[in-house]
């Protein structure tokens, strides 16, 4: 009874080391739909953040050069199966004499009247075969480039999508910050002038007020900045993608 116990334990024990040996392996063969990865102009109801990358694709002439490189290749490799016929060499002989030989002409001619010859070089079947096969390759990897950059173009946007509204939410708060400090200073500022406060106050209230408005210039430009690159990513304004 014991054993069978130890035995289904071991079992079920193997049973779940391979599932988790596998299950990335399992996760790694897992198919990608790279249509998907830019979505398509079809497909209406998008968030911003997906309606900016398919912009950043479209509007990126990296991408549309990617696109003519892989087109480039297909012809390419359409070229390189009947290149053979370039190496083939057929020569005859066939004149008016052998066509239709006049009556005055005489009967010595030599035979065959007919010459024709064909000249295949040996390597043309072995060249052309590994020709094929990297044409075709380099067909592939144009195809594969063109997936690598939609995977990489997504990236981007999203992450400068979040850059942006991280110091686009910065900005706001520390010009809220700002505001605030200014109307305090205010008020220190006419109690200075009431005598209801020292000079090492009013002094105080105005570099924290000042310190507060270096920060909020530090958070525009980062925020301007964010913004720009986020632009030059869609091609065109950011105002205009909303």
């Amino acid at each position: 009874m014991l054993k069978n116990i130890h035995v289904k334990i071991q079992v079920k024990f193997l049973s779940v080391l391979l599932y988790y040996c596998f299950l990335p392996l399992l996760a790694f063969s897992q198919d990608v739909d790279y249509n998907k990865i830019i979505l398509p102009d079809e497909i209406d109801s998008v968030g911003i953040q997906e309606h900016l990358v398919r912009l950043a694709w479209k509007n990126n002439p990296g991408n549309s050069i990617l696109e003519k490189q892989r087109q480039m290749k297909v012809y390419q490799e359409k070229m390189q199966k009947s290149k053979w016929l370039n190496q083939v060499k057929i020569q005859g002989n066939l004149n008016e004499a052998t066509i239709n030989p006049p009556e005055n002409f005489n009967n010595n001619v030599f035979y065959p009247r007919y010459n024709f010859s064909v000249m295949i070089p040996l390597g043309i079947f072995t060249e052309q075969k590994y020709g094929n096969q990297i044409a075709k390759i380099e067909t592939e990897i144009a195809a594969e480039n063109i997936k690598l950059q939609k995977l990489q173009v997504r990236a981007l946007v999203i992450e400068q999508y979040q850059r942006f509204n991280m110091y686009r939410n910065q900005y706001k708060l520390i010009q809220q910050l700002v505001e605030d400090e200014y109307s305090k200073h205010l008020i220190v500022e006419q109690k200075f002038k009431n005598g209801e406060v020292s000079l090492d106050d009013y002094s105080e209230s105005l570099k924290t007020y000042n310190n507060e408005l270096l920060k909020r210039y530090s958070s525009e430009a980062d925020f301007q900045i964010a913004k720009a690159q986020l632009e030059m990513l869609i091609g065109i304004p950011l105002e205009e993608a909303y």
